[in-house]
């Protein structure tokens, strides 16, 4: 079955729901271990429904989730379930052991017929995309959500999750970050990337012909944790699957 193209534009702040011992839960403390598999109801396809539904999930701090319910509905009831089942059966890191308590977020999935928004679904469509049309995205989020943070969306999670499986690999590190164990780098990478998305913001504004993925992976550089050129290059043909980025002008 097509699989739904992945919503990154609503996603909502976290919220913490009283428990004893309670304490703060970090933003990067979020973290998916299996994502939502959405199928697109076959039904659906054949009549042509497409929109987003925002699922509003509560989380244990086991990572599984305790309910899950439509926060917002698509107008098409299949749709909506489609989202509601994937995201109950998703999976997120056990909470440190000092956050005893249910965590609440809202969760966009956006079902599309659009080829081209299927591609950007996978890894490789995620870092080809043209920062024009991470542009666009930016500018939808801001309207929609106004002083929000882009941290709460579903791409940054996506493309904090994908660096940092990235940065697992030696090749591609700089001298100080391959001295680090693999925990070690990932939490220094997840509390380095607030600053490295802005940073990657800002050069898609400056730059909307490239692409995303040299936008990330320039961002990453400057911040330390890729210390050569080629070392950027080699993570770049890695995360775009070695395709060549030629976004139209």
């Amino acid at each position: 079955m097509t699989r739904l193209t992945a919503g990154l534009l609503l996603a909502g702040l976290l919220s913490l729901l009283p428990a004893s011992n309670a304490s703060a839960l970090e933003r990067k403390d979020l973290v998916f271990t299996q994502w939502p598999k959405v199928v697109y109801p076959h039904a659906a396809k054949r009549m042509g429904q497409e929109g987003t539904v925002i699922v509003h999930v509560v989380i244990s701090s086991s990572g599984v989730p305790a309910s899950v319910s439509v926060w917002q509905s698509s107008g098409f009831p299949l749709l909506d379930k489609a989202a509601v089942d994937a995201v109950g059966a998703a999976r997120y890191r056990p909470f440190p052991d000092d956050v005893d308590q249910l965590v609440a977020t809202h969760l966009p999935i956006r079902f599309s017929l659009n080829p081209r928004a299927d591609e950007s679904d996978s890894k490789a469509g995620l870092f080809v995309q043209a920062c024009r049309e991470f542009n666009d995205e930016i500018d939808a989020h801001r309207t929609t959500n106004p002083g929000a943070s882009m941290e709460h969306t579903v791409r940054f999670q996506r493309t904090l999750n994908e660096m940092q499986a990235l940065l697992q690999g030696e090749p591609h590190l700089s001298a100080t970050a391959g001295l680090q164990s693999r925990e070690e780098r990932r939490r220094n990478y997840a509390a380095a990337f607030p600053g490295i998305f802005a940073n990657a913001v800002e050069r898609c504004r400056q730059d909307p012909v490239m692409t995303y993925g040299n936008a990330i992976v320039a961002a990453t550089q400057e911040a330390g944790f890729l210390e050569t050129d080629e070392g950027a290059d080699a993570a770049l043909k890695e995360l775009s699957g070695h395709r060549q980025a030629s976004p139209a002008l």
